[in-house]
């Protein structure tokens, strides 16, 4: 079994991290009062680490979030992200927007990528988990450490809200 983080964008729907759920057979989605709710992958990019699941059924009073434009994101801004890293639920670390890059150079060419770099903690766990700025909107999911250890080191990633918004809600998949 793998670990990740995800959020609600609607009270069915979540997105997450594609390397979370790209080889699962099944996906169970825990919820911080315990609940537990199937789901189902419904796209997945790898090259842009990103994914959408559907719930079996829709949760019951969902928290929403907002995601924002992330082309309003500067360098130096001030950014949150919210995950569980290791498996500890719920576990925030805070830290600035480092760099933004734009890979012009990716392999696929159905895809882009636009990360977000960032110096707050990204450790195993928190892929999938929100990236907010200081309005509280998702600017970025978080997806990978560059590490030495394994363990956060000071520069992490966030695909861009932008780029995730464009795959998983606007175009629908060529496949």
């Amino acid at each position: 079994g793998g670990l990740g983080s995800g959020f609600m964008i609607s009270d069915s729907q979540i997105v997450t991290a594609a390397h979370v759920v790209q080889v699962a057979e099944k996906v169970d989605v825990q919820f911080l009062d315990g609940e537990i709710i199937p789901a189902k992958v419904i796209s997945a990019y790898g090259t842009a680490d990103v994914a959408l699941l559907e719930l079996i059924w829709p949760r019951k009073n969902a928290v929403v979030l907002k995601m924002a434009d992330s082309d309003n994101v500067k360098i130096g801004e001030r950014v949150f992200v919210v995950g569980a890293p290791y498996g500890l639920g719920h576990s925030l670390s805070s830290g600035y927007v480092s760099g933004i890059i734009n890979d012009t150079e990716d392999k696929n060419p159905f895809t882009n990528s636009e990360y977000i770099q960032t110096d707050a903690a990204i450790n195993p766990g928190n892929s999938g988990g929100p990236m907010f700025n200081m309005k509280g909107e998702v600017i970025g999911i978080a997806s990978r450490i560059y590490s030495n250890s394994g363990g956060f080191e000071g520069i992490g990633f966030a695909m861009s809200s932008n780029v995730a918004n464009k795959l998983l809600l606007q175009e629908p998949g060529i496949w």
